[in-house]
C-alpha cells in the first residue's frame, strides 16, 4: 500500500472511531415496545411478502426487510440491531466525507470537519440509538449516494 493511500484512510479511521465512541454506550439499551412490535411483524414473512405489508399506516418495505435481515443475523438481541444502525450511520458519515471531498475547492480538512460534525452531532442520536429511526438512516444513505452520483 502506498503512503498516499494510507494517508487517505487515516481521516476515515478517525471519523469512524470518534463517531463509534459516541454511540457505543447505546448497545446496552433494551428494545422499547414499538420496536419489538415492528420486528415481530417482520418475523415469519419472506422478503417479498414485506412489500405487501403496511406498518403503522406506512409502507416501508426496505425498512422491514432490513429488520428481517437483522432478525436473521441477531435474533431478538437489541445490540445487534443497534450495531446495524451504527454501521449505517458510519456509512452515511463516510458518504458525507466523500461528498465534501468531491466538491471543487475543498480538501481533506473541510471534509474531515464536515464528516465529524455529521457523525457526532446529537441531532442524529434518535435515528442511530432508537432502532425505529433506521428509516432516516436508510433515506440518508440513498440521498447521499444520489448526490455523489450527480457530482
Amino acid at each position: 500500500m502506498s503512503t498516499g493511500n494510507r494517508l487517505q484512510w487515516r481521516p476515515l479511521l478517525l471519523i469512524a472511531g470518534l463517531t463509534s465512541a459516541c454511540y457505543l454506550p447505546s448497545l446496552a439499551l433494551p428494545f422499547i415496545s414499538d420496536t419489538y412490535n415492528q420486528i415481530n411483524l417482520s418475523r415469519g414473512l419472506g422478503p417479498l411478502d414485506l412489500f405487501t405489508v403496511e406498518t403503522y399506516h406506512y409502507y416501508r418495505p426496505l425498512l422491514l426487510n432490513s429488520y428481517l435481515l437483522d432478525y436473521t443475523l441477531w435474533g431478538l438481541q437489541p445490540a445487534g440491531y443497534r450495531i446495524t444502525t451504527l454501521l449505517l450511520h458510519l456509512l452515511n458519515t463516510f458518504l458525507v466525507y466523500r461528498l465534501v471531498m468531491s466538491l471543487p475547492g475543498t480538501g481533506h480538512p473541510a471534509a474531515l470537519v464536515a464528516a465529524l460534525w455529521f457523525g457526532i452531532t446529537p441531532v442524529h442520536a434518535p435515528s442511530v440509538v432508537w432502532v425505529l429511526g433506521r428509516s432516516d438512516l436508510l433515506y440518508t444513505t440513498f440521498y447521499l449516494g444520489a448526490c455523489l452520483c450527480l457530482i
